[in-house]
């Protein structure tokens, strides 16, 4: 009847009512985490593209060290084959001018800075040789200060850590490209599987405030009708009784009669 029907709707908008709150809370919840892991994808890709642009840089001087050294090398160890003394291959106008880009990539990579102070002494000892009248150009004369090393073995130490510090930066950055990789697949797949629910709760948050609302509709309807109902009932209940109060009156004249 009109009162269960109440009971019903009453209960059926209680209920879309609880729903439209937890869904209104999962949506404000599931926004933030949107937000969240977008910022954080967006400053984990600006750290990579800033590590990843020092990277380029870094082995661009490196390759240029590296290909600069082996070139000095090269020339020193053609010029030794052929007879000539480390003091005059380290004169050869092409070995000078290796040496001055030597001395500009050895800066530009960073290079080990007591290798770059060794090399300085032993160009200067080449130096001070050639303006020793009468001095033969001997080995020693390109040791340095501890004796430890000539020219030809200083370059090939510095090579040695040249390519070393490439070979580790080139490991640093495949480490680096994994590890932000791997990051923004995670983001990237929490931000789609965030999205959908997002879409999913508010599908649902738009059919329950249909549900809510033709729910109340239908309760202000229903009341209505069980209002004029219970009028009704209430007159006709009104109208029994006159006729019977009528009746009653009726009979007690006619006994009297």
């Amino acid at each position: 009847d009109g009162r269960n029907q109440v009971d019903s709707l009453t209960a059926t908008i209680e209920k879309a009512a609880a729903t439209i709150s937890e869904l209104d809370s999962k949506i404000e919840s599931l926004t933030k985490n949107v937000k969240a892991n977008d910022n954080d994808l967006s400053a984990a890709t600006d750290v990579r593209k800033k590590e990843h642009e020092d990277y380029i840089a870094n082995d661009r001087e490196l390759v240029e060290a590296i290909e600069t050294l082996e070139n000095a090398i090269s020339i020193l160890e053609k010029a030794l084959k052929k007879g000539s003394s480390l003091l005059q291959a380290v004169s050869n106008p092409e070995m000078k001018q290796l040496m001055q880009a030597l001395s500009v990539v050895t800066d530009a990579a960073a290079l080990d800075g007591s290798d770059k102070k060794r090399l300085s002494a032993l160009l200067q000892a080449k130096e001070d040789a050639e303006f020793t009248v009468g001095q033969a150009p001997e080995a020693a004369a390109y040791e340095t200060h501890d004796g430890s090393a000539t020219i030809l073995d200083l370059l090939g130490d510095m090579l040695d850590k040249a390519e070393g510090q490439k070979a580790d930066a080139d490991k640093a950055e495949m480490t680096s490209s994994f590890e932000y990789n791997k990051l923004k697949q995670s983001l990237t797949d929490q931000i789609a599987f965030d999205n959908k629910q997002l879409d999913a709760a508010r599908k649902g948050l738009a059919a329950q405030r249909e549900v809510k609302a033709t729910s109340e509709g239908d309760l202000e309807t229903t009341q209505k009708e069980l209002k004029e109902d219970i009028q009704s009932d209430s007159e006709t209940h009104d109208d029994c009784e006159k006729r019977a109060e009528e009746w009653d009156v009726s009979m007690k004249e006619r006994a009297q009669e």
